[in-house]
Order: C-alpha cells, then structure tokens, then sequence
C-alpha cells in the first residue's frame, strides 16, 4: 500500500451505502462501521483507534472505495441499498483493489432493487442488529415507496446524479468485459468532470449521463 500522489482531481472509486432517516431525510450510512454520509457537506473519517493523521497506511481506517465495481456489488447481499462512485481528496492510501481516503463525497448513485425472499428477510434481520449501533432504522427502498421515490429524494439532498437500477452488476463478472470498461469510464468521467458538473458545465453534466446510461445498458443485457 502507498500513499496516492497529489492529484488534480479526486480519486473516484466505486462503494455502497445503505440508507438511514433520522428526521432530515434519507442518508447514506456507511455499511462496515455505521457512519453517516451529511448531505452537502464532505464525509471525514475518523479513526476508532486514534490514528493521526486518519487513514494511516498501518490502520484500516478511512473512507473505502474500490477501482472495480465488482467488489461493491459482492456488498448488495449483505443489505447494502445504494452503489455509487464516491470522490475521495485529502489524505488518500492506495491499495490494490482501491483506496482508503481522509475526505468524501458521492459523485453519482445507484438505488439497488430490492432482493427477493428469504434474501430479503436475512437482510432485514442485519439492518435491524446494525440500527443500535447507528441510533436510528436502516431502511430499503420499499420504505420509501419505490427505487423511484428514493431516488429522487437523494438527488434533490445530496445534488448528485441518482438512478434507479433495474438490475444489479452480477459480481462473478463485473470486473471483465464489456460491463467492467463501461463501469472504469464512468468512474474515470466521474472524477474528471467533477469541477465542470460544480460549475453547470451542459456538456460536463452530458458526459457522465452518457456514461451512467452506457452502464445501465450494460447491466442491463
């Protein structure tokens, strides 16, 4: 692992959420260590241990976010309701499969179809036993109605791009082929045109919708 060099940009890496309403609308929570994500402001970590500064290379403290998306969607079975692209800045350590960063902020989000079943009800089951450790319920999309509605309330919150997914990115392969290029171009756009997108860029905000629906379409066939 290193430290990433200073950069122009954000890293943007791929990572999941799941959703909590503490009164103020829905949040992102982080699903490892219950962490919420405020909206419009960035994300700081914070290390349980003490480390400063935070992430330390010898810790496993920090924001998580991975190169390929293959790794958040492993997370979708475990209740993760949101996959998206996150920008990480500050203080940033880079490992094989991603980074752990000091500061972040969501850049483009996917809600996630609910899982069927059994599945489901395992899911409700964690969400449940992480809820004491947060203060407050986790919730899915059917608490809010629909993918949908969830959607277009964490669009308006965090002022990001959010998409209902039809479908989730089979995890056995979506770090090959088609689907795992469509995902690293949107991840690269993601970053790149962060500052155009800030500013009302038409053509920044139409590269990434480009990318976002290439990926749809992807997961999608």
């Amino acid at each position: 692992m290193t430290l990433a060099p200073d950069l122009a940009a954000p890293i943007a890496g791929w990572r999941v959420w799941n959703v909590t309403d503490r009164g103020r609308g829905p949040e992102l929570v982080s699903p490892v260590r219950p962490v919420a994500w405020p909206h419009r402001v960035p994300t700081t970590a914070v290390c349980a241990g003490g480390c400063r500064p935070c992430p330390a290379p010898e810790c496993r403290c920090g924001l998580y976010a991975t190169a390929g998306v293959g790794l958040a969607a492993l997370s979708h079975h475990t209740g993760a309701t949101v996959l998206g692209c996150a920008a990480l800045w500050g203080r940033v350590v880079e490992h094989t499969d991603g980074w752990r960063g000091e500061h972040g902020y969501p850049l483009v989000l996917f809600v996630l179809p609910v899982v069927p079943g059994a599945v489901e009800l395992r899911i409700r089951r964690l969400r449940r036993r992480r809820s004491a450790a947060l203060g407050a319920d986790e919730l899915g999309p059917r608490d809010f109605g629909s993918t949908e509605t969830l959607s277009r309330e964490l669009a308006r919150l965090y002022a990001v791009p959010v998409h209902p997914a039809a479908a989730m990115p089979d995890a056995r392969f979506a770090d090959r082929g088609r689907l795992a290029g469509r995902a690293d171009a949107l991840r690269a756009e993601a970053a790149a045109g962060v500052a155009g997108r800030r500013s009302g860029d038409p053509l920044a905000v139409d590269r990434l919708a480009r990318r976002v629906q290439d990926l749809l379409d992807a997961i999608g066939r």
